[in-house]
């Protein structure tokens, strides 16, 4: 059996390396905010390969992504669609037939008005690609939109998750 647990580090940027951050985590949200706008003015289309094949290009041109994080734009975009799909779901359109009987129409994605909006900065990176621990664990290297970016972070608390016998993902 897998058991999956999600940690969540504080990681302390050096404040000269602050602006990098930020700006690969703002031109993320711009990803995701162009993706899901082609995805709501073409049929809700959350198929990987085909909105990879039409956008990856643009993304990787127009928003600077390497090309990890501009797959893993795609893939939150579709993420998050899918999430609003399974909530339209378990909440039907109720109304009273002619006859004052309760009828329900299930929703779907064609009942939003606009598209999902990314409004906050974020970014979902992937080890050893765009993230990785270094120097026996003390450092947290992070892929930037320029460069790699070294930064520590509190580890006091995760100890056992960082003696080698733990699989990390994203």
């Amino acid at each position: 059996m897998i058991f999956t647990k999600t940690l969540k580090i504080r990681i302390n940027v050096p404040s000269e390396q602050e602006t990098l951050l930020r700006q690969m985590t703002e031109q993320y949200r711009q990803a995701c905010n162009f993706i899901s706008e082609y995805v709501f003015t073409h049929s809700f289309d959350l198929n990987f390969f085909s909105l990879n094949k039409v956008l990856y290009r643009d993304i990787r041109g127009k928003f600077r992504l390497k090309s990890q994080l501009a797959q893993s734009s795609i893939k939150t975009v579709i993420a998050r669609y899918n999430t609003v799909k399974e909530q339209l779901l378990e909440h039907p359109y109720r109304y009273k037939d002619e006859k004052g009987e309760w009828q329900s129409i299930p929703k779907t994605l064609e009942w939003l008005f606009k598209p999902v909006y990314f409004s906050r900065p974020q970014t979902d990176l992937d080890r050893n690609r765009d993230y990785s621990f270094v120097e026996n664990g003390s450092l947290l290297s992070i892929n930037t939109l320029g460069e790699r970016i070294k930064c520590t972070y509190e580890r006091e608390h995760f100890k056992e998750y960082f003696d080698g016998s733990w699989r990390f993902g994203t």
